[in-house]
């Protein structure tokens, strides 16, 4: 029951998101039967929605397999971090694990380890497979669904991802440091270039807009972690070392090159945004407004 219990979070997140998908992907035009063995055999959900949008803009075959794998890259990423915790699993067991994790069970298991939660099997599969069962009823109520909706923002599920994100990091906010980075990336993260691409060019550029940003994050993420490395090692993080091994200068180092330099670069990020980026909310409604305008004319 315990694994039941730290998936229902995610379950309530899951199950609209994937009705909103179902609903999508039908309407994309993808045979109802595939968009469930989608679920059932991809489960990986911004994949499933680029898949889906590409899908219904007549996108060929290669560029949509291209902008899934993208997409998806930060599975590299949560699987290092996890293999630390999963070591005593068997082999054939971690490849299980893999094939059932996503953002929200990453986040789930590895705040539980952080906090010192020792492996249990059961529990770990238990939650993967109920968010993964929850997964697939969204999205096969939503196939059922499909012709009764015709827009899922009334509804409110166009905001269930981001409910359940934000669901998932407010208890891994532990730190005033982690505080200060989750309200600067949500700032950073206002704004919304598609629709003034398209008054200024006249093309919507929403695919290439919603593929390149997250190849950017991934790259972005592999920089950090070599990063991270690099100042491991200057401040003598290296081999068998402990901390009782470090020096007063490796110390030094490490909270120049952790701490205060990328405290310095967020704060200097925070300057350009607010000096550079003058897209408001409504800005950005005045911006549709001319686009519909546009439309109807034409």
């Amino acid at each position: 029951m315990d694994g039941v219990r730290r998936a229902l979070p995610i379950v309530l997140g899951y199950v609209p998101v994937a009705f909103a998908f179902g609903v999508l992907a039908v309407k994309s035009n993808i045979p109802p039967a595939l968009v469930v063995a989608m679920s059932v055999f991809h489960f990986a959900g911004s994949g499933q929605f680029v898949c889906a949008g590409l899908w219904g803009a007549g996108v060929g075959a290669m560029s949509v397999i291209v902008a899934v794998f993208v997409v998806n890259l930060r599975h590299l990423l949560m699987s290092a971090a996890m293999a630390e915790p999963l070591a005593p699993l068997k082999r054939w067991q971690r490849f299980l694990f893999g094939c059932e994790m996503t953002d929200e069970t990453f986040g789930v298991h590895i705040t539980a380890f952080q906090r010192g939660w020792k492996l249990c099997t059961a529990t770990l599969f238990t939650c993967n497979l109920t968010a993964h069962a929850s997964w697939v009823l969204g999205t096969v109520i939503g196939v059922f669904c499909g012709g009764l909706v015709h827009d899922v923002k009334p509804l409110g599920l166009d905001y269930a991802l981001t409910a359940m994100f934000l669901a998932l990091l407010v208890p891994q906010c532990v730190s005033r440091l982690h505080v200060l980075v989750a309200i600067v990336t949500a700032i950073l993260s206002l704004t919304d270039s598609i629709e003034y691409g398209q008054l200024k060019n006249g093309k919507r550029n929403e695919a290439v807009t919603l593929s390149v940003r997250p190849m950017l994050d991934k790259i972005a993420g592999a920089c950090s972690n070599g990063i991270v490395g690099a100042v491991a090692i200057a401040a003598g993080m290296i081999g068998n070392a402990t901390a009782a091994d470090m020096t007063a200068a490796n110390i030094r180092i490490f909270e120049i090159c952790a701490f205060y330099v990328p405290l310095a670069v967020i704060i200097l990020s925070a300057v350009v945004f607010l000096l550079k980026v003058k897209i408001t909310e409504k800005m950005h409604d005045g911006i549709v407004r001319q686009l519909e305008a546009q439309l109807n004319e034409g």
